[in-house]
């Protein structure tokens, strides 16, 4: 999982550790990623002025799959062994209190893993980050 919320600072730190532990409890009975999602929508209730991006993935080893759900983060992508690039697009909006979110806002998607491949994940300190001139 990788996430982001609104905001800099202290509030902002914790009221990401808090989505993320409010997705680690959700996956635990059952993987059912929409479902995730949209707890941590509830738990944005009350935060009007925060929003959060998040892309989720679960590996299934046995069946060489990835399932994820990608609420308006920056796109993983999966450099497959033979170089192609897929990119693992949003399934659904950023997460904002003020946005509805009945079942099946966030859509989960699966895709087949092949050895070798490789699964990258990032935020947007990586697409957005500047050097000493701002660039």
């Amino acid at each position: 999982m990788t996430r982001d919320v609104c905001g800099y600072g202290v509030a902002a730190g914790l009221l990401a550790v808090r989505l993320e532990s409010v997705v680690m409890v959700d996956l635990r009975p059952v993987a059912e990623l929409d479902t995730a999602v949209r707890a941590v929508h509830f738990a944005l209730v009350g935060e009007e002025e925060r929003f959060s991006t998040l892309a989720i993935g679960v590996l299934d080893p046995e069946r060489a799959t990835l399932t994820w759900v990608n609420a308006g983060h920056e796109e993983p992508f999966l450099r497959c062994a033979d170089g192609r690039v897929e990119r693992l697009e949003p399934t659904g909006p950023i997460v904002h209190p003020l946005l509805e979110a009945p079942p099946g806002t966030w859509r989960t998607r699966t895709t087949r893993l092949g050895f070798g491949d490789l699964l990258v994940l990032s935020t947007d300190g990586l697409t957005e980050g500047r050097d000493s001139s701002g660039e």
